[in-house]
């Protein structure tokens, strides 16, 4: 686990950190170089989405949840991202039909 994140808050005064996460610095490697590419390498990873390596999607609310709970993989973010797309597809046809419109 890396962090945690603030689901309430008591003190009236806390209520700003509800839905934050918090990370512990402690738990975090610090890595120096731009884009990853050696540390990557070394650990075996390196799968590709789109020609690019995958990462944490830092606008994804359930990603960064798996990263800070330590169980965020390549694996389970590829098909994470899948079934959104497929998801979001079904319902864009949904629409589209309910207009009128065939694709």
């Amino acid at each position: 686990m890396l962090g945690w994140k603030y689901l309430a808050a008591e003190d009236r005064t806390q209520k700003y950190k509800v839905g934050k996460m918090i990370l512990e610095r402690s738990r975090v490697e610090k890595v120096n170089c731009w884009d990853g590419g050696e540390v990557l390498a070394e650990k075996g990873e390196g799968e590709v989405e789109g020609g690019m390596e995958v990462e944490v999607d830092s606008a994804d609310e359930d990603e960064l949840e798996d990263l800070f709970l330590g169980v965020w993989t390549k694996e389970g973010a590829l098909k994470r991202r899948k079934a959104k797309r497929e998801k979001l597809e079904r319902e864009r046809e949904r629409v589209l039909g309910e207009r009128g419109v065939h694709v």
